[in-house]
């Protein structure tokens, strides 16, 4: 860097001897000298760009591999060349307790009831004004009657149709057939039996003591 700004500061110094030549007496106050050098140097250092060496590729980043807990309450952070970092610590105080809960529902409380539109055991439980309710199907098999168009069937259902009785396997309203992917024949009329053999004519009994 001094020898640049010695290069620099060589055309001022040969104008100044110049001037000192051609006048007598020649004076150059500081603040005057001080723009001139500025000048200069920056006009030089702009001719001539000082370029420095290439240095040396930079290492590739760190990455968290993962976190240990150690001794202290301590956080420490496993880097991806096996270093690691203290975090300091990870636990906080503690928070202020929560207010108290309200007391759950118990068999007592419980009541339950059958709907038989819905075919469905309902369960309601009731305390302090909380209310639940819980449905779910009830066990065994609902026969719903004669099936007509437009009724809607549920799964598990039997109902007459065509001197048969079928079980629906899912809620329809299709009518009961043996095409139906959403019915199955649950029990069906059997054929007529073979005619039985012709009687033997018994001869009238007489019974004794009695006048014809």
């Amino acid at each position: 860097m001094a020898a640049l700004i010695k290069k620099a500061l060589e055309p001022i110094t040969a104008q100044i001897g110049e001037l000192q030549k051609q006048y007598e007496n020649f004076e150059i106050d500081e603040d005057q000298l001080a723009n001139i050098v500025s000048r200069e140097i920056k006009k030089h250092v702009a001719e001539n760009p000082i370029k420095g060496e290439r240095g040396d590729p930079g290492r590739d980043g760190l990455d968290v591999k993962h976190f240990l807990r150690a001794d202290g309450d301590h956080l420490i952070a496993v880097m991806s060349d096996g270093s690691t970092k203290d975090l300091g610590k990870y636990i906080g105080t503690d928070g202020k307790d929560g207010i108290d809960g309200k007391d759950g529902l118990g068999m007592p409380d419980i009541t339950r009831e059958y709907d038989p539109a819905a075919h469905e055991i309902i369960e309601r439980w009731e305390r302090d004004g909380c209310k639940k309710e819980l449905r779910y199907t009830a066990g065994g098999i609902q026969h719903g009657g004669y099936w007509r168009e437009g009724i809607k069937c549920a799964g598990g259902e039997t109902w007459t149709h065509a001197g048969t009785v079928w079980i629906a396997k899912t809620a329809t309203t299709e009518k009961p057939s043996r095409d139906s992917d959403n019915w199955e024949i649950f029990a069906s009329k059997g054929r007529d039996g073979r005619d039985g053999k012709d009687g033997k004519i018994i001869a009238p009994i007489k019974l004794g003591g009695i006048d014809d």
